[in-house]
């Protein structure tokens, strides 16, 4: 039987949090306070998070949503009209997430998984890191052929939005793998039955008191980002202090 590598400890991973959120907020965010410890509140992932309306930090972020938006609008009419620039594989996913609206959004993110990797012929096993840059949009995904960690997770994201699953239950987040400590891009979906985890592992409910499959870092979603803190360490009581992880940032698109 494989053994499970120590994960790391509590303030270490809070020390990673802060420094990546700090480091890609850059210089022009480098005045602004630290959240008041009323901010700190226990979130859907068993953990402590800290949640704010702001995607400055994240402008690749808001450049994929507004991408994705427009191609969206733009493939819905011309699948209508028949253009002749919409390819095989793009009217292909229209024509299945439309068969997706009507299905509850747990059943929903399990088919869309299933339909995704075969539509785009990933492995479970998968795991290419992606690159420095801007990220995908759909187009770039399903016809560009970007298959990496995060493309695959964003693929899920820009589907269940258009299935119509609401914005406000869904976050894009980057997470620390427990088995192999490697960066882990989880879509994470609130439902009445409970918390949904899509990772490369597959589509799984989020139960308190299970072993994690994996630490939360930071997520994003159409609005806002949050900030996840271990359980014993919040806000205030995370010491401050350099953490050099600039390799972590290029990988994420960030600033460094």
């Amino acid at each position: 039987m494989a053994t499970v590598p120590p994960l790391r400890s509590p303030l270490g991973v809070a020390l990673l949090v802060a420094a990546v959120l700090v480091l890609a907020s850059g210089t022009a965010r480098a005045d602004e306070p630290p959240p008041p410890a009323d901010q700190a509140r226990p979130d859907i992932m068993g953990t402590v998070s800290v949640r704010a309306p702001d995607l400055s930090a994240f402008p690749h972020w808001r450049t994929a949503l507004d991408a994705f938006d427009a191609w969206l609008e733009r493939a819905t009419a011309c699948l209508e009209a028949a253009c002749d620039d919409l390819s095989l594989i793009e009217t292909v996913w229209l024509n299945r997430v439309e068969g997706l609206a009507l299905l509850p959004p747990e059943h929903m993110a399990r088919r869309a998984a299933q339909f995704l990797d075969d539509l785009l012929g990933v492995e479970a096993t998968d795991d290419v890191a992606p690159p420095a840059g801007s990220w995908p949009t759909l187009r770039d995904i399903l016809v560009g052929g970007q298959r990496d960690a995060r493309a695959l997770a964003l693929a899920r994201y820009y589907t269940l939005r258009a299935a119509g699953l609401a914005p406000s239950a869904l976050r894009l987040a980057m997470a620390r793998d427990t088995l192999t400590l490697d960066t882990l891009y989880v879509i994470l979906i609130e439902t009445a039955a409970g918390p949904i985890a899509m990772t490369r592992y597959g589509v799984h409910p989020l139960t308190h008191g299970d072993e994690p499959a994996f630490v939360p870092l930071y997520a994003v979603d159409h609005a806002g980002r949050w900030l996840y803190f271990p359980d014993a360490v919040t806000p205030t009581t995370a010491p401050a202090g350099p953490m050099d992880r600039p390799s972590l940032l290029r990988r994420e698109g960030l600033p460094e």
